[in-house]
C-alpha cells in the first residue's frame, strides 16, 4: 500500500466510525453523478469569487512587472 492510500484510509477512519458507514457513503458516491456537491442559490459574483480563490495564482506578466499593466 502506498503511503497516499494509507493517508486516505486514516482520514477515512477519522471521519466515519465504523466501516459500515463509510461503506455507506462510499456506495452512495459511486451512484452519485458526477463528482462532490452540488450547491445552488449562489450568485455569478460568488461563483466567479471562489473560482478565483481556488485557481492556481499566476506570477505577474512583464507588463504587469514594468509597470505597463496593472
Amino acid at each position: 500500500m502506498s503511503a497516499a492510500d494509507a493517508q486516505r484510509r486514516q482520514l477515512v477512519k477519522a471521519y466515519f466510525s465504523n466501516q459500515k458507514e463509510a461503506s455507506e457513503v462510499g456506495e452512495a458516491a459511486i451512484h452519485r453523478k458526477g463528482f462532490g456537491y452540488e450547491i445552488e442559490g449562489l450568485s455569478q459574483n460568488a461563483i466567479i469569487a471562489m473560482t478565483k480563490e481556488a485557481g492556481t495564482p499566476t506570477p505577474p506578466s512583464l507588463g504587469e512587472r514594468w509597470g505597463l499593466l496593472r
